[in-house]
């Protein structure tokens, strides 16, 4: 049974009170002015207003067949609600949705897809794939199995064009999400017609069961597409949210990888008060943006940071108060000029007392997923092989509470390490299990692959 522990905020207000509240200043409807912050978070809002109309209520609005309604008076409803709102804005939603939800034709404007109410847009013809995919729960996977693919609250039934799309929708429910097969061929070949929405999604009026089959997909394989999936579900809030300055874009490129964000430092703040981080000496703290507040902290509260180098290319180096340029070591790349270099090994290393790490996205039981290179989980398992941590040194996760999932994951394989504390700018959360599913050793197959780019591995394996 999953254990987790809340702790309450200074001030005496509940930490899940002050998250919620968080959450709700969010999405509080401000004046736009123009771009940044605020107009992220309404777009947000004003999207799903715009959806709620074209998809199950017109409220009063003359809809035709197709799904249209006209657009002068289309913005005339949204100004009801939004008195500021134009056209212009209006556009910008439809141009950056990238779920291609709306179509603007002329002076009109309609929802692609996702309709309750009584419309029947024309759509082209699936004519270009040959696969296309539902995702769903293992309970509901059975009885479509059984009965078919058939529309329930909304008019058509609603298939992905590719397995991740499916999975994305799927995780809506459930975080088990099972992949279903849909043989578009063989169904047009029986006279079912099979519409074409957006590059996404492809709607039907219903699928038989006999063009039906679940798709095997790996643990592995299933474990990457979640985590991917969360990456960019994260990181596309963190932008709308105007929770971060690192550009949408570049992740979408791979460019960058943990997030930094508004609040990092109240969140360092808050480690500080921690018993862990009281008593703690020797700290291991990776070189991430996020946790140049923690790195300053520590070595400022007279502690020993225990920092990685860079994709770990170098080792580990040693930074504490003795060292007179220690406010650049604690950055980035400045640790290789003003840090102390480190033997892989317990004698020079010591013993480590707390992990601090980033994270792109952790579960409320200890799930961490990460940028995707699984550096923190091998600097993990090195110092775990060495014998400078075991299963019960505390592991601190510093993140955003966008970025904590209220629920498990279920992204963890065998190599992949847990936190034992969750730190956001509002609470601490502690879960108490997580040490019972840490690595004891090296993940040799990928450490095998790495080696040659990271000194730490070398050294081991010559010591062996």
């Amino acid at each position: 049974m999953l254990s987790v522990r809340v702790e309450r905020s200074e001030g005496g207000e509940d930490a899940d009170e002050k998250a919620q509240l968080i959450v709700k200043m969010m999405f509080s409807e401000r004046m736009v002015s123009g771009g940044g912050m605020e107009d992220c978070r309404m777009k947000t809002s004003v999207s799903k207003f715009m959806s709620y109309i074209l998809r199950h209520d017109p409220q009063g609005l003359q809809m035709d067949e197709d799904g249209f309604v006209d657009m002068q008076a289309f913005v005339e409803k949204l100004r009801e609600r939004y008195p500021w709102i134009d056209r212009v804005f209006v556009e910008d939603i439809v141009r950056e949705d990238r779920k291609g939800r709306y179509e603007i034709r002329g002076d009109r404007i309609r929802a692609r897809y996702g309709h309750s109410i009584n419309v029947s847009p024309h759509l082209p013809p699936a004519s270009d794939v040959q696969t296309l995919y539902h995702g769903t729960t293992a309970e509901s996977a059975e009885r479509i199995c059984r009965e078919g693919l058939k529309p329930m609250d909304r008019r058509k039934v609603h298939l992905a064009s590719t397995i991740e799309w499916a999975v994305e929708v799927a995780m809506r429910r459930t975080m088990r999400p099972v992949i279903l097969a849909i043989d578009v061929k063989r169904a047009i070949e029986h006279g079912i017609r099979i519409e074409k929405a957006t590059e996404r999604v492809y709607v039907a009026d219903e699928i038989p069961p006999y063009l039906i089959s679940v798709l095997e997909i790996s643990d592995e394989k299933m474990r990457a597409l979640k985590k991917r999936i969360i990456r960019n579900d994260v990181w596309t809030r963190m932008h709308e949210y105007g929770l971060t300055q690192r550009r949408l874009a570049d992740n979408e490129r791979g460019t960058i990888g943990i997030p930094t964000f508004n609040g990092q430092e109240r969140a360092a703040e808050r480690l500080r008060g921690l018993p862990e981080y009281k008593s703690a000496v020797r700290v291991f703290v990776p070189p991430d943006a996020v946790l140049f507040q923690v790195r300053f902290n520590c070595v400022r509260d007279g502690k020993t940071v225990v920092m990685a180098t860079p994709a770990l290319k170098d080792g580990f180096y040693e930074i504490d108060r003795s060292i007179d340029a220690w406010r650049l070591a604690i950055r980035t790349h400045g640790v290789y000029s003003h840090g102390r270099r480190l033997h892989t090994s317990l004698s020079s290393i010591g013993r480590i007392d707390m992990m601090v790490t980033g994270a792109v996205a952790v579960s409320i039981n200890g799930e961490r997923i990460g940028k995707g290179t699984a550096f923190f989980d091998i600097e993990y398992q090195i110092l775990r092989e060495i014998g400078a941590v075991d299963e019960h040194t505390p592991i601190a996760a510093i993140v955003h509470d966008v970025q904590v999932y209220e629920k498990e994951m279920h992204t963890e394989s065998r190599w992949d390490v847990p936190v034992d504390i969750i730190v956001t700018p509002s609470r601490v959360i502690r879960v108490p299990s997580a040490y019972k599913r840490k690595p004891s050793g090296i993940d040799k197959a990928y450490a095998m692959r790495i080696m040659n780019r990271m000194r730490s591995l070398r050294e081991i394996i010559k010591m062996r």
